[in-house]
């Protein structure tokens, strides 16, 4: 874990780098949205786990057919990126409209996992994620 203080807020910030990611990866990318990532890294930080959490997490979620994800959930987002069931191309983020990837893995119910592609710092950084049970 990585740890930066951002002098504006005064606040810590905490991220993990996951690495680069592989090429078995950024090839299923590329075939299924034409975006290559060949050299990026896949980074997730604490202000996108706590997205997550208010938005899906537990006594959050209220989507029908969906179920809170939990900090185990979490500790799979690179087990899900690094072999996917499927990608496809995501809509853009809200404010500064970030490309996203979508990764979905069949683990405990459908893991959907959202990473925002930042060009600038060649990463892909956590955005969102939800679980939707399997019938």
């Amino acid at each position: 874990m990585i740890e930066k203080k951002n002098p504006e807020q005064g606040k810590k910030r905490f991220w993990v780098d996951l690495g680069t990611l592989n090429k078995k990866v950024v090839q299923k990318i590329k075939d299924a949205t034409g975006i290559d990532l060949d050299g990026y890294r896949h980074t997730v930080d604490d202000a996108a786990v706590g997205h997550i959490f208010r938005a899906h997490g537990p006594g959050r979620e209220t989507r029908s057919g969906q179920e809170p994800i939990t900090k185990e959930d979490i500790a799979l987002i690179q087990k899900v990126v690094e072999s996917p069931d499927k990608v496809r191309q995501g809509t853009p983020t809200r404010g500064v409209q970030l490309q996203t990837i979508i990764f979905q893995k069949r683990i405990d119910g459908h893991l959907f996992y959202v990473a925002s592609i930042r060009t600038g710092k060649k990463e892909l950084a956590a955005y969102t994620m939800w679980k939707v049970r399997i019938a």
